[in-house]
Parts: C-alpha cells; sequence; structure tokens
C-alpha cells in the first residue's frame, strides 16, 4: 500500500491563506504525501465528509512545563486541534533549578499561574539541575503533542542567586551565571528567553515573582546573549503602562538585534536543534536575529494592535512548523 493514511472527502484549509477548497489528504511515514482526488489504497481511511481538515494549531503561549510530566496527551489543548505547545513562557521555567532549591521555581509558579505546589511535588520526578537536562527529561517523556520551550528569567535569576533573587539586584558575578545557563540553553534547543514585569506576577505572599526585581540593565545583558549568539525569541509579559513595552523594544540592546515583527517580515530558514520537538520540518526556521514576541495589551490604536497580534502569532510559527 502507498499510504498509511487517507483523509478523505474533507474541506481543506491549509494555512496559507487560499480560500478552503475540497480534497482527500495522503500520509505516509508520517507526512503529507499528496493532495488532491486520490484513490490509491491506504492502511486506514478516515471520511472526513462534513469535516474541516487543517495542521495543527500552535499555542504559542502556554504554561505545561509542569503538565507534560503527568499529562502524556498535552489536554486539554490536543482536544481543540493543537499539535504544538510553546511552554516557558512569562519567565517561569522548571529550570534551570536542582531538586533541593525546587521550592524556588515553584513560589514563581504557584500563584501567578494557580499550579499547586502538591500537584507539582507530587506528580515530577525531579532529575535534572541545567536547562539542558531538563529538555532531556522532556524529550524522554511519552508525549501525544509536540513541545518547544523558552528559559524563563525567574527561573535563571534563582538558579543564580537563591533566595536573594526575590530581594536584590543581581551583582556581576550573578549576571555572569545567568548569561553562561542562558547560553547554554539556547544552545541544547530553547527558542529564547521570557521575563516578566506583570503587576500581577506574585509569589504565594503577594511578593513579585524574581524577574520583576531584575534591572532593565540586567534584562538588556540577557537578551544580549541571544544577540551574539544570532538566535532566539525575547518574549516580555506585561509591564504597568504602555510605554515599558515600546521602551523595551525600542531600547539599543548591545548586540542583540531586536525589531519590532509588525516592521519586519519574519526571519529567512535556517536549521533548527533536535531539541525543538516542534520544529522538524524544512518548513521550520530558527531566528536569525533576536525577535520580540509581543502581546497586545498596551491600548494602542486597533490597527496597530492588529499588527501586533500578526507580530506574536507568526514569531513562533518561524520557528515551530509542522
Amino acid at each position: 500500500m502507498p499510504y498509511d493514511l487517507i483523509i478523505k472527502n474533507g474541506t481543506v484549509i491549509d494555512g496559507s491563506g487560499l480560500p478552503r477548497y475540497r480534497a482527500d489528504v495522503a500520509v505516509r511515514h508520517g507526512h503529507v504525501a499528496a493532495l488532491g482526488r486520490i484513490r490509491e489504497a491506504a492502511r486506514a481511511v478516515i471520511d472526513a465528509d462534513g469535516h474541516v481538515v487543517t495542521p495543527g494549531f500552535i499555542d504559542g503561549h502556554t504554561h505545561m512545563d509542569a503538565q507534560v510530566f503527568w499529562d502524556p496527551l498535552g489536554t486539554c489543548s490536543c482536544w481543540h486541534g493543537v499539535t504544538t505547545v510553546v511552554m516557558g513562557n512569562c519567565g517561569f521555567t522548571l529550570a534551570p533549578c536542582g531538586k533541593a532549591e525546587r521550592h524556588l521555581v515553584v513560589r514563581n509558579l504557584e500563584r501567578a499561574e494557580d499550579i499547586a505546589a502538591e500537584a507539582m511535588d507530587a506528580g515530577i520526578d525531579w532529575t535534572w539541575t541545567t536547562f539542558p537536562e531538563f529538555l532531556d527529561r522532556v524529550d524522554a517523556l511519552p508525549k501525544g503533542i509536540n513541545y518547544a520551550g523558552y528559559i524563563g528569567h525567574s527561573a535563571l535569576r534563582t538558579y543564580a542567586m537563591g533566595e536573594r533573587a526575590f530581594e536584590k539586584k543581581a551583582s556581576e558575578d550573578d549576571l555572569r551565571a545567568m548569561e553562561r545557563e542562558l547560553r547554554d540553553a539556547i544552545r541544547a534547543g530553547a527558542i529564547g528567553f521570557t521575563t516578566s514585569r506583570s503587576p500581577s506576577h506574585e509569589t504565594p505572599d503577594r511578593r513579585p515573582v524574581a524577574s520583576r526585581l531584575a534591572s532593565w540593565d540586567e534584562v538588556r545583558r540577557l537578551v544580549g546573549v541571544m544577540g551574539e549568539m544570532n538566535a532566539g525569541v525575547f518574549e516580555l509579559a506585561g509591564g504597568p503602562s504602555r510605554g515599558v513595552c515600546s521602551a523595551a523594544v525600542k531600547s539599543p540592546i548591545s548586540g542583540a538585534r531586536i525589531s519590532p515583527c509588525w516592521k519586519r517580515p519574519p526571519p529567512a530558514a535556517g536549521g533548527c536543534s533536535r531539541r525543538c520537538t516542534a520544529a522538524r520540518s524544512r518548513s521550520c526556521s530558527r531566528s536569525r536575529r533576536t525577535c520580540p514576541s509581543i502581546a497586545c495589551r498596551c491600548g494602542a490604536s486597533s490597527e496597530r494592535c492588529r499588527s501586533i497580534s500578526r507580530s506574536s502569532a507568526c514569531a513562533i510559527p518561524s520557528c515551530a512548523a509542522v
């Protein structure tokens, strides 16, 4: 039999922007092998008459960093056609962090993302310290959907500073430790770096999460690592005013070519790390410049909001195409 699966009689919306059309879809070895009226046989046939057939959706903002350890199906994302999720948003990740210090990253996640510490303690077998080791652990888990991940600023701070991350600015030694770990994470397959300035992101005792204690100079230093490497997406979550978002994007950051996505096209195609399980097709591209993923919450005009929203959606698919 030439095909493993044929989905027949469906209405195809292929994501290219073209109008929907009626067609069969043939799959071989996990890849789309043919489109159109297909008459060959297959091991399995699905009649999709009356249904829409689309590529899997990419959810560019999730907090499934903990859930991936106890939910191999990735519910409820998989129920709605999502086949790829991006975790590590808002500066919250489970790495870098050793098992003995896991309470520090749990503190960042517990109230801000409403994930119970008891659930994380019961559901996670903590076998890593560094971000590359975390990626190895996720890679070995059974998974029903694809995962890509940022490295989070709050976790970087607590890894380098311990309890001081919730109280003080980083020293030069702290910054160098964070830069080293960020560099290793990007090399290992992290798709970028995230941070939060959002007033709503607090610990259970209502203190700011660790990233909110960072100076803008600290943020510039860390984003500059990605600029030097010519790789990675920068995400800034929230802020007390629209001016903060604008200042972060427009500030000169040494070595990093940060350009608002709504003014430039997506980067050219390039090679992805094998660790980015969401990015294993020829259409995938790693960013050739540091490029922010921006949520539209700044009170800009409606047309500009639509542009910013489009940029947020396209920044991730350029690295996680399926």
